[in-house]
């Protein structure tokens, strides 16, 4: 009988172990080697015991007293199956909220679905002062909620400066802080700042292959993204925020290229004030034939040449000026007089459903933009989606100069 009774411990013992490397593996939201190494541990204990002593499981099998240990087993691993299940659960749709005023713990819709699409391991290494510790955690603790590929540590240089050498290097004399370090496999970034635009653009920058490049088009009155004058323009502005988030940004000059580079990634046409030569709409069509892709800024009033480019993909431009009436109450000598105003400025607060604008909650505002028609609503070869709606105050104006008289 000892040996059935190693056998009965052991199979306990195992069954215990075994369920508390499980229960690891899903509390830190992956399996590393702990967890596995104590899976496998209880299975050895589980399952060893009954190999070493199997004639005496059968035999003791059809005893009354065995059939209730079974039943009670049984029991036992239902209750370590469900506890197991619910801290599963709690860990990974676990119900948050940011009780903040002004949601400073919450993540941006954007860095969510960069962390839930991770498919690489990344180690972000903070080295903050003792006063920024505890945001810092908070704010990581929101990273790594989203993506068991996203690990952390954070290390006070004044504290741990070993960690600072193991990092840098020996030869490093001073450190800025805050510091933060990314890495990845193949790539690391360092940053010197803890707020998540930096945090995310770095992230993106460590797990992107390869980098994207979008051109401008100049030569036709365009908006610049290298201005002449000092100043953020707001073509300017627009190239900064996209090679923050690791996009490559240059002038295209078409009528001298001839073609789009075959590095482009996407083409931006920003209000154009002169016609494109046909040379240029060819290189266009080839471009997007190729499986390119085109943003066109096209503002009313201007014949940009581009009108047979659009149809070819089943967009009509339509030539006019969206307007929108505005009312309200104005208190005279007569009393209170409603006033009526246009503005070339219509609001839109309803979008179409697309990527693009899919998650779009407030209103915007066009200021002299012309709306836009299918050619053919029954063409089914191109998927065209309508992205922006203005309110139901707004037309599209042709005799703009009659109307505003």
């Amino acid at each position: 009988m000892k040996g059935f009774k190693l056998w009965r411990g052991a199979t306990y013992d195992g069954l215990g172990v075994l369920f508390l490397g499980w229960l690891y593996g899903v509390s830190i939201v992956k399996f590393d080697w702990v967890a596995w190494s104590l899976i496998a541990l209880g299975a050895i204990l589980l399952l060893f015991p009954v190999a070493t002593n199997y004639r005496k499981v059968f035999d003791s099998v059809k005893s009354r007293r065995t059939q209730l240990s079974a039943n009670a087993l049984v029991v036992i691993v239902l209750v370590l199956v469900i506890v197991g299940l619910l801290d599963y659960l709690s860990i990974r749709h676990s119900w948050r909220v940011d009780t903040t005023s002004q949601r400073e713990f919450s993540l941006s819709e954007q860095t969510v679905n960069i962390l839930k699409n991770l498919d690489r391991e990344v180690t972000l290494a903070a080295f903050v002062t003792d006063a920024e510790t505890q945001r810092m955690e908070d704010r990581m603790i929101e990273y790594s909620h989203y993506s068991g590929k996203f690990n952390y540590e954070i290390i006070d240089p004044i504290k741990e400066p070993e960690r600072v050498r193991e990092f840098f290097g020996p030869e490093k004399q001073y450190l800025d802080l805050p510091t933060v370090v990314l890495k990845t496999e193949l790539k690391d970034e360092e940053i010197n700042s803890t707020g998540e635009e930096e945090i995310t653009n770095a992230l993106i920058k460590v797990t992107r292959d390869e980098l994207r490049k979008v051109y401008f088009v100049q030569g036709h009155g365009e908006k610049a993204i290298f201005p002449d004058e000092p100043g953020m323009a707001s073509a300017e502005f627009v190239k900064d925020e996209l090679e923050k988030q690791h996009f490559q940004v240059d002038a295209l000059n078409l009528f001298q290229e001839n073609e789009v580079p075959e590095d482009g990634d996407v083409v931006v046409i920003a209000g154009p004030m002169r016609k494109f030569a046909s040379n240029e709409v060819d290189a266009l069509r080839k471009f997007l034939a190729t499986g390119g892709n085109v943003l066109a800024m096209l503002d009313p009033e201007t014949d940009s040449g581009l009108e047979e480019l659009m149809t070819d993909w089943n967009v009509k431009l339509n030539g006019d000026m969206v307007v929108e009436s505005h009312s309200s109450f104005v208190l005279t000598s007569t009393g209170l007089n409603r006033q009526s105003s246009v503005s070339l400025g219509p609001s839109a607060a309803e979008y179409g459903d697309h990527m693009i604008t899919k998650n779009f909650r407030f209103a915007t505002t066009f200021v002299k933009a012309q709306s836009l028609s299918k050619v053919d609503e029954e063409n089914y070869d191109f998927d065209a989606t309508e992205l922006v709606y203005t309110s139901s105050n707004s037309w599209g104006e042709t005799d703009l100069k009659m109307h505003l008289k």
